[in-house]
């Protein structure tokens, strides 16, 4: 019986260092999961921030290609004249 003992006291040692595994390796995920989100965030900003600054470069040259035309119509009335 002692040895049954034994057997189910070492077992349950086992199951504690199992246990205090599993958190320790749920630690580290959450750490990880963490250090991603951190990065995810960081990527969407810069994304962000170069999505607005390709946005406003379209609009800067969509307004040049408008004074460009319309500098060019100014040009063509005053040779009429």
């Amino acid at each position: 019986m002692s040895n049954q003992i034994n057997g189910k006291i070492v077992l349950g040692l086992d199951t504690k260092k199992s246990a205090a595994q599993i958190n320790s390796d749920l630690k580290k995920l959450q750490n990880q999961l963490s250090q991603a989100a951190e990065s995810i965030t960081k990527w969407l900003s810069l994304n962000t921030v170069a999505a607005r600054f390709i946005s406003q470069t379209q609009n800067a040259i969509k307004e040049l290609k408008q004074v460009d035309t319309l500098l060019t119509q100014i040009g063509n009335t005053n040779e009429r004249l």
